[in-house]
């Protein structure tokens, strides 16, 4: 049976202009997300002291949302971030932290512009400022369609791909494919 509807912790949806204060955000391995803001959500901000990952995403940031902040501890189960459907000016900040629970091939931190079923826009201009794992392992970003990432470290921000942080370009036959299967309900 195909899956509508992800169950998230936490779901911010076409909100404006808005700060939002948690304490902690715990997702448990029965949620999808800890955190999904969509909805073309505008100039929002979250700050939260630590961010535990559902079984797919810490936070999923999706439908062309503009301006998301999102500073917080990532103990991450699968994936930091999921960003995609013509989202941008994307800020994830903090530090990474795998979960007990996360599985050796879950190695993949943050999913850009992967299959969207609420926009076939591309992200772009994604702000990746966090540190380098405490267990000097890299930091991995899965791109399925070419966007601007800037990274954070020693004080400045730039393009430059730090030498802890691979990316994984998909190509673009392999992305096609993929998007037809998904489009045709085949995957």
């Amino acid at each position: 049976m195909k899956k509508d509807i992800d169950n998230n912790l936490i779901s911010i949806f076409a909100e404006n202009v808005k700060e939002y204060y948690y304490p902690t955000i715990e997702a448990t391995s029965e949620h999808d997300d800890a955190l999904k803001i969509t909805g073309k959500s505008r100039s929002i901000t979250v700050f939260c002291p630590m961010i535990i990952g559902g079984k797919e995403d810490c936070v999923d940031i999706n439908n062309e949302c503009f301006n998301i902040s999102v500073y917080a501890r990532y103990v991450v189960r699968n994936r930091v971030a999921t960003i995609k459907g013509g989202s941008a000016l994307i800020t994830i900040s903090g530090n990474i932290e795998n979960h007990a629970d996360r599985k050796w091939y879950n190695f993949i931190d943050f999913d850009i512009n992967g299959w969207s079923d609420q926009s076939k826009n591309k992200a772009h201009t994604i702000f990746i400022h966090t540190n380098p794992k405490p267990d000097n392992k890299k930091t991995w970003v899965l791109l399925w369609q070419p966007c601007t990432i800037y990274y954070y470290r020693k004080g400045t921000t730039t393009t430059q791909q730090p030498k802890d942080v691979s990316v994984i370009r998909v190509p673009a036959f392999i992305k096609n494919i993929f998007f037809f299967l998904k489009t045709k309900g085949i995957l």
